[in-house]
Parts: C-alpha cells; structure tokens; sequence
C-alpha cells in the first residue's frame, strides 16, 4: 500500500471514530446528582519512506560487470507508528443546585513532584 494512501486510510477511521463521548464520557444518573466523566484526548500518527542507493551501479556489490544493461536494485522501506492516549481530567457533578467539576487527582504529577523533593533533600544532606 502507498504511504499517502495508508495514511488517509488510517486518518479517514480516525474521524470515524472520533466522538464526543471520547471526551466526555457517559452520563451517570442517580436520584440527587448527575456525574460526567471528562477526558484528554490525544493522537498522532507518522512516518515515513525512503530508498537506498542503486546497488547494481556500485561495482563492490554488484561483482563483476557485464554487458547487460544493469537492472535498478534499490533497497528500501516504508513504516507508519502512531499513538492515542485517552487522559481522565475529572468529572462534572450537576446537582439541583449547581454544577460544578471535580479534577482527578494527578497521581503522575504528584509522584514527580515527591521525587524531586527526595532527591534535593539528598543533595542538601551531602552539600553539609
């Protein structure tokens, strides 16, 4: 398959697949509150093409010459990588009296941040 073809191709089942409800997700109801899951979403989608140089026109690798015309002998490779990445940010909460949005805890960030405070506090302890 051509790369520009394979590309349209996996970007037309994107747009196919893209909905809302990636984003917000479905309502949960109950007697008092509403709740609506919120999402990040992310996607990328690359790659890439290329060829060799022609081998029969280099003598070292094509071995010895002839008379024949020599055929085009170029090596070469396509590839296409892609990721998607769906990331809860929190939820709404509608109730009778108001709506408001409840943030997910960012376990990610909060572990990055107790691990540049371990690791200062070491470099300080040395530094003495």
């Amino acid at each position: 398959m051509e790369l520009n073809k394979m590309f349209e191709s996996i970007y037309r089942k994107i747009q196919k697949a893209a909905d809302v409800k990636f984003v917000f997700g479905e309502m949960i109801e109950t007697k008092e509150k509403s709740i609506i899951p919120v999402s990040a979403i992310r996607y990328s989608i690359g790659g890439g093409s290329g060829h060799g140089p022609d081998l029969s026109k280099i003598k070292s690798i094509a071995g010895k010459e002839t008379d024949e015309a020599p055929k085009e002998n170029r090596p070469g490779g396509e590839g296409v990588g892609g990721k998607f990445s769906n990331d809860p940010l929190g939820v709404f909460e509608i109730t009778g009296d108001k709506t408001k949005f409840i943030p997910v805890i960012p376990v990610k960030a909060i572990m990055i941040a107790f691990s540049i405070w371990i690791i200062t506090r070491v470099f300080r302890k040395k530094k003495k």
